[in-house]
Formats: structure tokens, sequence, C-alpha cells
């Protein structure tokens, strides 16, 4: 006699792929696709007629520190007489979008090794391309820490960071010294700025953590001489941290021969400017892989976009650094499955300009 829990048994694994189609075929029936453009790796070069020292500038390693990637963004709309600059305004751009320090982990303890897999390998791999080219002859990484170091020396803020007084023919101290002498005649007195030596080649310098960033790596396997410039978190505004960035950036082309062909008060004026402009990109859309569509953000701010698949193709403006966010979803990802509506934050960096909301059609 046929067992017949074994003939059932049979029965449901032969109709099993049947039902698991269907019920796939419901389940994706229900979801939308929602595909962000990639995320771009900026970089500006300005150059002068006049050939002089080339300055590499590395900003928003840290995606919480906005004074350094505001003033760094600022620099492509300058020229030079004499020298050199090429700046890397966004270097943790997915911290930046999440304004936290370090989205994947602290991008600066990643030098100078980073794993394959990590989400941050391809753009620390970007960066030390930029570290090892012939022509750079000075790094300069841009931060924000908290508090005023003149003040508590357990802070970061307001302060040149140096790995040694001065490490194999750079003269690190030299350097720092002119540029603190330089900023603090401009800044109140309870914000001026000191020296903050981190001793990271001691064998029990307190600081063993520096061995891991982007200085230490400059210095030791780039042969290339590095400085460190924290403003403090704790100033009032956006403009005023970009504002004492560019006091010590300033200190420093000069300290080094670099020649702008604007004034320091005009520099000062454009910085103002390019910190408070509007802005109102135009985004583009794709929907269903059928028509295009153009909307400036003042236009589609807050609308519902109703598509099976939309794909957000670009965004265009007269700056740069945006980028759409999905609420509450992996910033690390371009290609999104959404089963309910979905809140697309249009952010410039850190800070949100508007949304507008997809919903399946």
């Amino acid at each position: 006699m046929e067992n017949i829990s074994r003939r059932d048994f049979i029965r449901k694994i032969i109709t099993l792929p049947f039902f698991l189609e269907v019920a796939y075929a419901k389940n994706s029936s229900s979801q939308g696709i929602i595909k962000l453009p990639k995320k771009k790796y900026y970089s500006y070069e300005i150059e002068g007629k006049k050939k002089g020292k080339h300055i590499l500038v590395v900003a928003g390693i840290h995606g919480n520190e906005e004074g350094s990637y505001y003033f760094a963004r600022f620099l492509k709309h300058i020229s030079l007489k004499r020298g050199k600059i090429t700046v890397i305004p966004r270097q943790n751009f997915v911290s930046i979008l999440a304004y936290v320090r370090g989205y994947n982990g602290d991008m600066n303890r990643k030098f100078p090794y980073v794993s394959p897999s990590d989400p941050d390998y391809r753009f620390l791999k970007y960066l030390k391309k930029y570290l090892h080219r012939k022509d750079i002859d000075l790094v300069l990484s841009l931060h924000d820490g908290y508090g005023f170091y003149k003040r508590n020396k357990r802070y970061w803020g307001e302060c040149i960071v140096i790995d040694e007084v001065k490490y194999k023919h750079f003269e690190l101290y030299k350097v720092a010294k002119f540029v603190e002498k330089f900023v603090n005649k401009f800044v109140p007195k309870y914000h001026k700025f000191g020296i903050k030596n981190t001793h990271t080649f001691w064998r029990n310098t307190p600081y063993k953590d520096m061995r891991k960033t982007l200085t230490y790596y400059s210095l030791v396997f780039a042969n290339r001489p590095a400085w460190c410039f924290e403003v403090s978190k704790n100033l009032k505004s956006s403009y005023q941290k970009a504002l004492y960035h560019f006091y010590m950036f300033y200190a420093f082309c000069k300290f080094f021969g670099i020649e702008f062909k604007e004034s320091f008060k005009n520099l000062k004026h454009l910085l103002y400017e390019n910190i408070k402009f509007k802005e109102d990109p135009e985004i583009i859309l794709k929907v269903d892989e059928k028509f295009t569509r153009k909307y400036k953000l003042s236009k589609l701010n807050r609308k519902i976009i109703y598509a099976k698949k939309l794909s957000i193709e670009n965004i265009y403006g007269e700056e740069d650094g945006y980028y759409p966010v999905l609420e509450k979803h992996n910033l690390n990802h371009e290609i999104f499955k959404i089963s309910k509506a979905t809140k697309i934050l249009i952010k410039r960096d850190n800070k949100t300009l508007g949304y507008f909301i997809f919903k399946k059609s």
C-alpha cells in the first residue's frame, strides 16, 4: 500500500516553485524601484600663470564638520597669480549627506590600510592617487573640532595640529606658528588659536590613533609635509567656521608664496556670498523609463510622484554637491525597492533644501 504522506510530500515539492513564483510576482507588483545617480568624487584645480607650490586641500573626511567643506567648496571660485591648489571638498560624501562623523566608521582612522570590502575603500583609493602625485608639494587636512584648545588642551577646536615639531626636513612647527600668529590678529580673544602637537612619532604618544590619519600617511608613505587645521564646532554659524578656515588657509598660502588675484577683503566677501547663496537646483527625473521630466526644486518641493520606476538622473545648479537621499534608507546604496510612500530629500552637502515623495503607481 502507498504511503499517503510521502505522496503528498512529493506533490508539495513539485508545486512549491509555482507558488513561490506567484508569491514573488505579487510582492514585486507591490514594489516600486528608485534609482539614484552615482555619487561623484569632486575635485577642483586652480592654477596661476606663475609657477609656485602646489597644495592639496582635503576637506569633509568627517561628515559633521561643515566648516571644512563649506570653505573648501568655495575655493573653486578663487583665482591665482602664482602657485596651484587642488581641492577635494567632499572626501567622505556619504557621511556629509548623513551629517555624521563617519557613516561607515571613522575614515580618518583608515590610513594607511582599508579593507576592499569597506564602502569607504574606493574614495580612499582616489585620495591616495592624489597624495602620491609627484607634483603635489604640501597637504592640508581640514576639520572642525569641539571646544577651544587655548582654554582646554583636551579640545581640538581652534588649533593647528602637527604630528611633530619637525619630521625629516619638514618644518611643521615653524609653519604652524606663522599661521597661528596670522589668524590670531583677526579672531576675538576667546577664539584664539593654538598649536596642538600630537607627537605622533613618539613611542609613548597619547595619540597613537594619529598613526592612522591622513597627515601621518602623507608624511610617512607619500613623503609630503602635512598639517591639520581645526576650527571650533562651537562657533555660532557656518560662515564663521568657514571664515576661520579661510584665515588659516590664507596664512598658509602666504607662507609658501601662493598669490591670489583677489584681495584679502574681496575673498572674504566672496566667501560670505557663497555660504549665503540661495539654491534652486534643477532635478532631472526619468519616469517608468518612458519620459524625462525637469523640475526646479521650488516647483517639485513637497509634490508626490507616482511611478513604477523612478530614476533621478541628475541634479544641476549654479553650485555643486547636490544629491538625493531616501529618508531612512542606506546611503551607500543607489538602487532601492520601495513598498510604501518614501520621502526623497534633495540635499546640498549636509543641508536639506527640499523634498518630494515617491509612491508606486
